[in-house]
């Protein structure tokens, strides 16, 4: 009988810590998605990656998995790499990598909020990765075009950037249609 009962003390305590590590980690990735969207910098995105991927379990660690699936998606089908063309024809990969995109754009869009906005301006605001500025431009137009107008605006003293969001708009006007 006391055994039992030190055994169920035991495991009673052992769930309590799993639910203050679950805490913690998500504590880790919180600080991490604040410290990137008020400073976009390389360093910040990769502590935020890493902090994603310690700790994969929170809503905040999915989210930022599949905007960087749907940035590798998009990555992948606007720019095929031979190396990665094996057994499969062009058309195949390309149709793969859109199929991809479009999962994960539906998967992002059941989970449209301000983090999500926080983010995807952040990704266009920063000046290390323009192919995330070009990602974080489709997500926007795609989910949200007033959103994607509302960012344009922001950056639209950049040429650059300027240029990746009128293109985005241009090439995702068009496949509305």
């Amino acid at each position: 009988m006391c055994r039992s009962l030190f055994l169920s003390f035991i495991l009673m305590v052992s769930a309590a810590c799993q639910s203050v590590d679950v805490s913690r980690d998500g504590q880790v990735v919180e600080r991490s998605f604040e410290q990137f969207v008020s400073a976009p910098t390389e360093t910040s995105w990769s502590g935020l990656r890493s902090s994603v991927d310690g700790h994969p379990d929170s809503e905040l660690s999915r989210l930022v998995s599949l905007v960087v699936q749907y940035h590798e998606a998009r990555d992948r089908r606007d720019l095929p790499n031979s190396m990665a063309l094996k057994n499969v024809s062009p058309d195949e990969f390309v149709t793969r990598e859109i199929q991809i995109a479009d999962e994960t754009l539906g998967k992002l869009k059941s989970m449209e909020g301000a983090r999500l906005w926080s983010l995807l301006k952040s990704l266009a605001l920063q000046d290390f990765d323009e192919f995330l500025v070009w990602s974080s431009a489709e997500l926007l137009f795609r989910l949200d075009p007033p959103r994607f107008e509302e960012v344009a605006s922001i950056v639209s003293t950049n040429p650059e950037k300027t240029h990746v969001f009128a293109e985005t708009k241009a090439r995702w006007s068009q496949s509305a249609r």
